[in-house]
């Protein structure tokens, strides 16, 4: 039999499956009773493409075989996401703080700075904005201090937009008082609205399934007098 873990927990009703395909279905069952879905599945250590049938037919487990399958609810992926742009807001203020350096130091483009904190950038808004497109739910539904975290997200794009084409044209001194008063600021409202923001969408306190076992509980828990983080325990 192959050992079978879900979420880290070792479930007896999947150790005798011996196809990788019977196995996926049956997880993918396990999820649908729980409003969840099946996100990830590892064999052996190697990641396993849930969308590849045919392969995964034609894939026999063996006894010494180790699969780990990772089962998460909508509302978990969106609290994931938003903690790794939380993450990536932190990432974003170093990149800044480099591209200043860099322009104000040598006057000239820096090509390389500026293309980290363009993808950066990217990866952070699309992360901020993810927990709306996974749950489903309007801007327009949500509080004006809600509103506000997404407009600050706007804010990040346009300001960033605006200092790379001020670095394109050589502006690099204006470049900098972009990145430094407009763009760090909105981060860091963005940061501090971002409690509430969690909150209105339900995913300040999350309980993990774990399929029989008492549940997880995940708490979102600013910190007095810092930047507020999503701490996982």
């Amino acid at each position: 039999m192959a050992d079978v873990r879900v979420n880290g927990r070792r479930l007896a009703l999947l150790q005798k499956e011996t196809s990788l395909s019977l196995l996926i279905d049956k997880l993918d069952n396990i999820a649908a009773r729980s409003s969840s879905c099946l996100t990830a599945l590892v064999v052996n250590g190697s990641d396993v493409e849930l969308e590849n049938s045919e392969a995964n037919a034609n894939l026999q487990l063996a006894t010494a075989d180790v699969v780990e399958a990772r089962i998460e609810t909508t509302a978990q992926l969106a609290f994931e996401s938003l903690q790794v742009a939380q993450e990536m807001a932190e990432l974003l203020a170093f990149d800044i703080k480099v591209t200043t350096l860099k322009l104000w130091d040598t006057n000239a483009f820096a090509e390389k700075e500026i293309d980290t904190l363009l993808k950066d950038c990217h990866t952070f808004l699309t992360l901020g904005a993810h927990p709306l497109d996974l749950l489903q739910r309007s801007p327009l539904e949500m509080s004006a201090t809600a509103q506000d975290c997404l407009r600050e997200l706007d804010k990040i794009a346009q300001n960033v937009e605006d200092a790379t084409l001020l670095a394109v044209h050589s502006q690099f001194k204006d470049t900098c008082h972009v990145l430094v008063g407009r763009v760090m600021p909105a981060i860091e409202r963005w940061l501090g609205l971002t409690a509430v923001f969690a909150k209105e969408l339900e995913i300040d306190r999350l309980e993990r399934p774990n399929f029989g076992e008492a549940a997880d509980v995940i708490p979102f828990r600013p910190v007095a007098g810092q930047v507020p983080v999503i701490v996982t325990r």
